[in-house]
């Protein structure tokens, strides 16, 4: 995040809903521990929020100061070995999909609809979603 300046905070619990600027998932109001900041990016004034499990990953989002593309970060680092070993239906030999469902990442193929695998992947940590 390239800042002219830049101020991060951590809001106990969040009173509406928000979006997270790195995965695009809604933060639910009444989510704790959210990274939030505000700041001045080329000029313009801007504020934003991370989700719990984005921010501990944003060392792998953002690259040279900017946010990077989820998807890429994604696929390419923080879970590169899942998506080559999901990469083909082991029933069908179809390829793996993978899309987020609330707080999971899951590799679906694209044919059968087998769910090959899911990842935890926790918008607010202090929430249970199925676990």
């Amino acid at each position: 995040m390239s800042s002219d300046f830049l101020s991060r905070k951590t809001i106990k619990k969040t009173r509406k809903d928000h979006k997270c600027e790195f995965c695009n998932r809604t933060i639910p109001k009444g989510s704790t521990n959210i990274l939030y900041w505000s700041g001045k990016f080329g000029g313009e004034f801007q504020s934003s929020y991370g989700c719990n499990w984005c921010e501990k990953h944003e060392d792998r989002l953002v690259d040279d100061g900017y946010i990077s593309d989820f998807w890429d970060c994604i696929r390419e680092d923080i879970f590169e070995e899942l998506f080559m070993e999901y990469e083909y239906c082991d029933e069908c030999e179809s390829e793996i999909d993978a899309d987020i469902e609330g707080d999971w990442l899951i590799f679906k193929c694209e044919e059968c609809g087998k769910v090959m695998h899911k990842e935890y992947m926790p918008v607010n940590e202090g929430v249970n979603d199925g676990i």
